[in-house]
């Protein structure tokens, strides 16, 4: 059994991160001592079962990775000692768990988080880039573990997420190159009309052509959006989330843009 939830991006501070991956430690605690009252074991006094309790525990022991500067950097061990000694700005993908996204639902429990993504993506298609997976064999368990999880990780997923999708890449580019595209053609004198070319032909081949500018205004606005808008960002104390900066700084300039464009109409007008 597993559940499994995806969100496009996550935002907060260190003290926030660190907490998500102590809850991962205690949720494995917890699975380990219950695995071993289960299975009857008692490593303390029995050394048959030693043994068998330490591959449980091997198993259940959640790892964490860092990966950060392109790819450059990488670093595993305790997130609190790792984050002390790297730059929050350069962290690209963030793995907390001891399972992995490819793992199938086992007889185990596994914990899986991901913050962000390792390697080179394809342009075209979407992939979430904050990924929490639970999987085990106890149902309580996994719902447990599963809303806890979930819960904190929706607390710092910022409110812009959705404009990292792909849904938002083509509204934009929809919006913005189809639109002036169709404002070229409205502003353009009509050219004399062939005798071989009817007006529903040039109906259509301008309005291929309007899908064509959309398809390369979403090529162009994808990369730009989570160029922007970053998938994971860990803040230190004081700073302020990349994304929130980006919107002042638009907001100011098409403000700008407004007034000026207002001055010249009226100027005009006159």
């Amino acid at each position: 059994m597993e559940r499994e939830e995806t969100f496009l991006a996550w935002v907060g501070r260190r003290e926030k991160l660190i907490r998500i991956a102590t809850e991962v430690d205690k949720a494995l605690v917890a699975a380990y001592k219950d695995l071993l009252t289960e299975r009857d074991l008692h490593p303390e006094t029995v050394v048959e079962d030693r043994e068998e309790a330490d591959k449980l525990a091997r198993l259940l022991q959640p790892s964490v990775t860092v990966i950060a500067g392109k790819g450059r950097i990488k670093r595993s061990g305790n997130l609190e000692a790792i984050l002390n000694d790297m730059d929050a700005r350069e962290i690209e993908c963030i793995t907390i768990g001891n399972g992995d996204r490819h793992r199938s639902p086992g007889t185990l429990p596994g914990i899986f988080i991901q913050f962000g993504e390792e390697g080179p993506r394809f342009l075209l298609f979407d992939r979430d880039v904050v990924q929490l997976k639970v999987s085990g064999p106890d149902r309580q368990w996994i719902g447990g573990v599963f809303d806890n999880l979930a819960t904190e990780l929706r607390k710092d997923v910022p409110w812009w997420a959705p404009l990292r999708s792909t849904f938002a890449a083509i509204l934009i580019g929809l919006f913005v190159f189809g639109s002036a595209t169709q404002l070229l053609y409205t502003m353009t004198p009509e050219p004399p009309q062939s005798e071989d070319i009817n007006a529903g032909t040039l109906i259509i081949l301008r309005l291929m052509t309007v899908l064509i500018m959309a398809f390369v205004g979403y090529m162009i606005a994808r990369p730009a959006l989570r160029r922007i808008f970053p998938a994971v960002e860990v803040l230190e104390a004081g700073a302020s989330p990349r994304g929130r900066q980006v919107l002042a700084v638009t907001v100011g300039i098409l403000s700008f843009a407004l007034g000026v464009a207002g001055v010249v109409l009226g100027v005009l007008a006159l």
